[in-house]
């Protein structure tokens, strides 16, 4: 248990930011005055271990308190640290008996709920190993936790060892309450109300009394529907008087175009236009309506840049040039640049994100297939685990009911001895009251007399200050001598270095300020100065800044335009094969389309001479040419119908796409209101905000200027009033 509290102590108490390992665990070492050599030896391989597998464990004991919250305190956390590095790490190297030893010194309830969790192989797998294999390569994490369940079978004889240290002390603790409640002689403690006062009275409201109602005003007479209002009235005259004016300026003759005698012909070019609309429209009965023009594009908008925008900017430029101008003197250098390499750099990383990807791929396939292994070994091993349980569970009833037997034997024991020993406390309590009523006698006693002693001071100190008062009084009463007028030009005389007049003071302060003002002043134009020449220099550069983005933009814009020309061509290019491609198709298609053409036809002809005989045989003239109209009639009734849902397709794609389109206004238009108002209601609020604390700092300024003045004049009054008095010599001003 000593070790195990050292090694905490060395575990928290390391800083890696103001000391080594070594340096920390020689001075731990010397505090802990540890005399053995072998335990210096386990203290510094414990010690090492825990900063060496710091990830590793903290992993693990995040996993640990995620899991058992409830269970486990965050201040054992130092303990539950070393346990788990015992247990993970020092396992094969302690042995079983000496960590048994270790587990043991400590409390039951903490270490069984470590191990229960460290020892299951499902938690392990699911919080621990992802995030292990992060830290360290899988084969590594593997080994590590099948080792740790190696030692589950020796384990169980500990956690059986632990589980009745824990479970069967509180078990014992609550039957041996219920065997002393059942047949134990104590008293049975008798509940008593509680003086409580009386509530109140509940107040009762007054009577609610209707006010008289108070009739409204009539409402004003409402104007019909319809009813202009002045500004209306007025622009509908303006509009009614222009609409006279231009129709009394077309009206005449010599403002009217020619006429031409051909306008005078007769033309049916009007009813034949109205039949083929009517045509159209009889087929199309849907009215399309026109498409909205497309919005305008957005302006370009002028973004201004501030000084820290300039600076930035100018500095990213010069990196630019810089590199540029490098790239240039190795080029003439060595007569050659790198461009190769980045090409090849770049393939290369491409090339890498590719395995990359195809090693994660081939890592998850596999671990999905370990995982389904995993599956079926633990739900074997869970099944062999719950009817060992059952059987432990069995034993341990069997167990627990021995026991519960031999306790109750001693319970009875003990019970006879508590009752022998209450006798005598009586006795004992009898004694105790005594000694308190003689003790309260000395207090009594030893009060009265510091009283006493009290008065008796109090009436010192009163006469001591009447004594006091009577001197005061009778200093008072001496005459005080007439004061002289004081002279501010005049010295005190004694003697010292740095004695001047009143009016030499006032003099020299007068010259003091003129001198800080004259100083104020040139800080000031020299601080105009630099201000212009740096407003100078980032004017320089903001120029050379738009100049270079103009540059930019032309070199942009010729890039766009070169990369438009090699898609134009690419496209000409790839439209010109197409089309090779197409004509060579149709003429592929022209040819079969012709055999089958010429197939039909000649199986058309014989089917229809084979009809011709059929209905020569069979029908008369007449039925051959009803069936030949109806059949037109059926195809031209097909025609109108394909064009008709061709049609309404169209229009409803046309109006579905202007709905979308007004919602899509309506949205944006929404957006900016919204944004607009909120825009609106800030300024707002910052104005008020901002008159208050304006408002609020005028009056905190005008009212320590008033208190300013009114020091001052106090002051004034004060050594005014002070200035009349003199002492028994020359003249002096008091300050």
């Amino acid at each position: 248990d000593q070790l195990c509290a050292i090694c905490e102590d060395m575990y928290v108490s390391y800083n890696a930011a103001a000391t080594t390992p070594d340096t920390h665990m020689d001075e731990r070492l010397a505090a802990h005055q540890v005399p053995d050599e072998k335990d210096r030896l386990f203290l510094r391989q414990v010690f090492y271990g825990l900063i060496r597998y710091k990830k590793l464990l903290h992993v693990l004991i995040q996993a640990f308190y995620f899991q058992n919250s409830s269970v486990a305190s965050r201040s054992d956390i130092n303990t539950f640290t070393l346990f788990a590095f015992f247990t993970i790490i020092r396992l094969q190297d302690l042995g079983f008996g000496p960590y048994r030893r270790l587990v043991l010194s400590q409390d039951g309830q903490k270490m069984l709920v470590l191990l229960h969790f460290i020892f299951d192989e499902e938690m392990l797998n699911n919080f621990c190993r992802d995030e292990w294999m992060k830290l360290y390569d899988a084969q590594y994490v593997d080994n590590l936790i099948t080792n740790i369940l190696a030692y589950l079978p020796e384990l169980d004889d500990m956690i059986k060892s632990l589980e009745h240290k824990v479970y069967l002390s509180k078990k014992k603790e609550e039957d041996e309450a219920a065997a002393f409640s059942g047949k134990g002689a104590a008293s049975v403690t008798v509940p008593k109300p509680f003086k409580l006062s009386e509530s109140r009275p509940p107040l009762i409201e007054p009577e609610y009394i209707q006010p008289d109602s108070k009739k409204a005003k009539p409402a004003p007479p409402r104007k019909p529907p319809g009813t202009l209002n002045k500004q209306q009235q007025e622009f509908a005259n303006l509009k009614e008087q222009n609409r006279r004016t231009q129709q009394l300026t077309y009206s005449d003759p010599n403002k009217q175009p020619f006429k031409l005698l051909t306008q005078d012909r007769p033309s049916n070019l009007d009813q034949i236009k109205a039949q083929v609309e009517a045509k159209i429209q009889e087929e199309c009965p849907f009215k399309l309506e026109e498409k909205a023009k497309p919005p305008p594009p957005p302006p370009a908008a002028h973004v201004r840049l501030n000084t820290a925008a300039i600076l930035r900017e100018d500095a990213v430029y010069k990196k630019k040039q810089e590199q540029e101008a490098e790239r240039i003197k190795l080029y003439e250098a060595d007569l050659r640049d790198d461009s190769e390499f980045r090409k090849w750099q770049t393939d290369m990383r491409v090339k890498d994100d590719q395995d990359r990807m195809d090693a994660i791929e081939k890592r998850r396939a596999e671990m999905e297939a370990e995982g389904e292994a995993a599956k079926e070994l633990r739900s074997q091993r869970e099944t062999e685990k719950v009817q060992k349980m059952r059987e432990e569970a069995q034993q341990i009833q069997e167990q627990l009911r021995a026991e519960r037997a031999a306790e109750e034997e001693s319970n009875r024991e003990r019970r006879d001895i508590i009752i022998e020993a209450r006798q005598g406390v009586k006795v004992a309590v009898e004694k105790l009251e005594d000694a308190k009523k003689a003790r309260a006698t000395e207090l009594m006693k030893e009060k009265e007399d510091n009283a006493r002693r009290l008065a008796e001071e109090r009436a010192l100190e009163m006469v001591r200050k009447q004594d006091l008062i009577r001197q005061l009084k009778a200093i008072e009463a001496i005459p005080i001598s007439e004061v002289e007028k004081y002279d501010p030009t005049t010295t005190k005389g004694q003697g010292l270095l740095e004695e001047m007049s009143l009016r030499e003071l006032r003099e020299r302060l007068e010259i003091m300020k003129n001198r800080k003002k004259q100083d104020e002043i040139d800080r000031r134009c020299h601080i105009v100065a630099n201000r212009q020449k740096k407003e100078g220099i980032l004017v320089a550069k903001a120029a050379n800044i738009t100049r270079i983005r103009d540059m930019a933009n032309a070199q942009a814009a010729l890039r766009r335009e070169n990369v438009k020309q090699n898609e134009r061509l690419q496209k000409m290019a790839a439209q010109r094969k197409c089309e090779d491609e197409m004509l060579v198709l149709h003429e592929r298609l022209e040819a079969k389309h012709e055999a089958y053409k010429q197939e039909q036809l000649r199986l058309a002809a014989e089917e229809k001479a084979i009809k011709f005989e059929q209905t020569k045989a069979a029908a008369s003239k007449g039925a051959v040419e009803e069936k030949n109209f109806k059949e037109l009639r059926r195809g031209q009734a097909r025609e109108l119908k394909q064009k008709q849902v061709v049609t309404k397709a169209a229009a409803i794609k046309d109006e579905a796409g202007k709905a979308r389109t007004q919602r899509t206004r309506k949205s944006n238009l929404k957006i900016e209101q919204h944004e607009k108002r909120n825009f609106i209601k800030e300024f707002d609020d910052r104005l008020k905000l901002l008159t208050t604390e304006h408002i609020q700092a005028q009056a905190q300024e005008l009212e320590r200027k008033q208190t300013l003045v009114r020091v001052e004049q106090e002051r004034y009054e004060t050594m005014k009033g002070k200035g009349l008095m003199v002492s028994h010599g020359t003249a002096t001003p008091h300050s």
